[in-house]
């Protein structure tokens, strides 16, 4: 288990770098509306970040993993990034979650 403190760190640097790629996507776009703000809700297993009323991704907690939604309750099964990659997994995320595995 990773240590709290650490992880809650780099998990708000995760959010923020999340939040970050889905203002520029707007911003290029160049859309009126203002993009949501993603939010954080803690289970047992993972923490879900959320926008609006969706999944945006999920984090393990275990090891910092970034995973694709399956669906409210579930992540996928492969990490798209993790939250302790020197780039905080932001390379593994798009305006609308975590990025789907390439082949």
């Amino acid at each position: 288990m990773l240590a709290s403190n650490d992880f809650n760190f780099r998990l708000s640097k995760f959010v923020d770098a999340a939040q970050q790629v889905m203002n520029k996507h707007y911003e290029d776009v160049g859309y009126v509306v203002k993009p949501a703000v993603l939010t954080t809700q803690d289970g047992k297993r993972y923490v879900k970040v959320i926008r609006y009323d969706s999944v945006h991704c999920f984090v393990d907690k275990i090891n910092g993993d970034v995973l694709k939604a399956a669906s409210w309750r579930a992540p996928a099964k492969h990490a798209r990034g993790n939250i302790f990659d020197e780039d905080l997994g932001a390379s593994a995320m798009t305006q609308w979650g975590a990025k789907y595995l390439r082949n």
